[in-house]
């Protein structure tokens, strides 16, 4: 299974890394433009998004996973796992599967 793991670079949860550090995933700790961001997710199978959130997603990317239609349509066939706070709301508002807390 092909994973990428979205996590924004910041000291306060660098100690979630210790998830996905040294398994061989994509890792994605910048931001990056949605184009080559969509084109991502969508060559991999599983998504992990770790870091601060709210219900309308990921910090630093909730413009592209609140407004973008065809980022949520990807993410709703893939297995995602998503930790921030409020994860839990942006999966059920977004029809996604997979684990979240």
């Amino acid at each position: 299974m092909k994973t990428l793991v979205i996590h924004p670079k910041d000291p306060t949860t660098e100690f979630l890394s210790v998830i996905y550090k040294g398994r061989g995933y994509t890792e994605i700790r910048h931001i990056m433009n949605k184009n080559d961001l969509l084109k991502q997710i969508k060559s991999h199978d599983r998504i992990i998004m770790l870091g601060h959130g709210s219900p309308n997603g990921l910090i630093g990317y909730i413009y592209f996973f609140r407004l973008n239609e065809s980022l949520i349509k990807v993410l709703q066939t893939k297995d995602c796992v998503c930790i921030w706070c409020h994860a839990d709301e942006y999966v059920h508002k977004n029809n996604l599967k997979g684990f979240y807390t």
